[in-house]
């Protein structure tokens, strides 16, 4: 059999690529702490980095003679390239057309890229890489808190004392610290020596500290749902055998209740640490946007990153959903709400086609498997599912979530191999 032509070395790729994706995905969040401004004035670095990604990981998709692999994922994943059609075609109606112009390429170059990491690398090389990056961002961040706190901590009247970490915001810092924590916990179940079990304990608790400090609501609740789902999971493995009739029924439900808990657990936890039930102020703003903006443009939308641009219209949703004057609005503080703005109702319903099909792969994938790593995908959606509810994590400042859902979506369907465990 003729071997793919080789232009360099595998392991070039594999640490190159993979550090260049996740900062790029993350760079206008990571970066824009001394100035907002560079938030909308980088369009020509992103053009430059993502088209060199893009071409990267075309060489080492021809490297790995996987094209029609990759093909074939894309035709399973007709409704996200839909989705991208969609919003490509949407520049045409976009009232900042060079704003939409710059996110969609950025959409656009982040799912050839992620769509070539699902289809190339294992399940184990990408929930392991995954894992790696949220612990490294946390001991960063905690030696940063050591060593100069104020760059790592809120120092503003609004914010004061919760940690932010590396980001820009507590709410980027918390939730991803709560990421990390599931896929510690999954880590730590199937460690296999006692170097391995050392260091995810350290992981687990080194995560959860930095939740705690980081006081997002948001973040709290992503640690609840992710160990209750691991817990239960657990059980799944154990006793699977035994789980027939109205106990699987029973089994299904609970973890039903689990994820559909999520809204109900984000007031209750805000109540607990003295934050108002409207979730700090969300509901008045989802309900002002929708009452007030989206009615107007309803189907389509007004174009991909768009309406957040204009400082006066921050402005306006800060005063007339009652935040004031001491906060800016900078996004809708919901992925969906997000969508349903720039997209319309046509672009929120593809996004959910989108999302329920890698949903109900995700649950069979873990209901079918006997493993740890058949359950990560689930895992991780479940996260980005809850997370997008009160934070824009859809192509909003930065593309890092959506570069993870669509590695999960390319991920091949069943249960892992035996392989991938190693």
């Amino acid at each position: 059999m003729k071997q793919p032509f080789k232009f360099f070395p595998r392991q070039f790729y594999d640490g190159i690529l993979l550090v260049a994706l996740l900062y790029v995905s993350n760079r206008r969040i990571l970066i824009c702490l001394l100035s907002r401004s560079c938030l909308y004035v980088n369009a020509l670095a992103d053009y430059i980095l993502w088209g060199l990604i893009v071409l990267c990981s075309l060489l080492l998709l021809i490297q790995s003679g996987m094209l029609h692999e990759y093909w074939l994922a894309w035709k399973r994943n007709w409704p996200l390239a839909l989705f991208i059609i969609y919003s490509i075609a949407s520049i045409s109606w976009s009232i900042v057309a060079e704003r939409s112009i710059h996110t969609v390429y950025v959409m656009v170059a982040a799912s050839l890229t992620a769509a070539i990491f699902g289809v190339i690398y294992s399940a184990n090389q990408i929930f392991k890489k995954l894992f790696f990056f949220t612990l490294v961002i946390g001991i960063l961040s905690l030696i940063l808190a050591i060593v100069y706190p104020s760059s790592v901590i809120h120092q503003d009247r609004v914010w004061y004392g919760a940690w932010h970490g590396i980001f820009g915001h507590k709410n980027d810092f918390g939730p991803l610290m709560a990421l990390g924590n599931g896929l510690s916990l999954l880590f730590l179940a199937r460690s296999t020596g006692k170097r391995d079990l050392i260091v995810n304990i350290l992981a687990y608790f080194l995560t959860l500290f930095l939740i705690v400090m980081s006081r997002s609501a948001t973040a709290l609740v992503l640690w609840a749902i992710l160990n209750g789902l691991c817990l239960i999971y657990f059980a799944w493995i154990k006793w699977r055998s035994k789980l027939v009739g109205k106990n699987l029924f029973y089994t299904a439900g609970l973890s039903a209740t689990v994820a559909l808990l999520a809204p109900v657990s984000l007031i209750a936890v805000s109540l607990l640490m003295g934050k108002s039930p409207n979730l700090t102020g969300r509901i008045p703003l989802w309900i002002n946007l929708l009452k007030n903006v989206v009615s107007k443009k309803p189907w389509f939308g007004y174009g991909m990153e768009t309406l957040w641009y204009f400082p006066l219209f921050q402005k306006w949703a800060s005063i007339t959903s009652g935040w004031g004057d001491a906060i800016i609005v900078v996004n809708g503080h919901n992925g969906y709400m997000d969508i349903l703005l720039y997209l319309g109702i046509v672009g929120l319903a593809i996004l959910c086609i989108v999302l329920a099909q890698g949903f109900v792969h995700a649950i069979r994938r873990a209901l079918i498997g006997r493993a740890w790593l058949d359950f990560s995908p689930l895992l991780v959606f479940v996260y980005f599912l809850v997370a997008n509810m009160t934070i824009d994590y859809i192509l909003e400042f930065e593309s890092f979530h959506w570069v993870v859902l669509v590695m999960l979506l390319f991920l091949p369907l069943g249960k892992f191999v035996e392989q991938e465990f190693a």
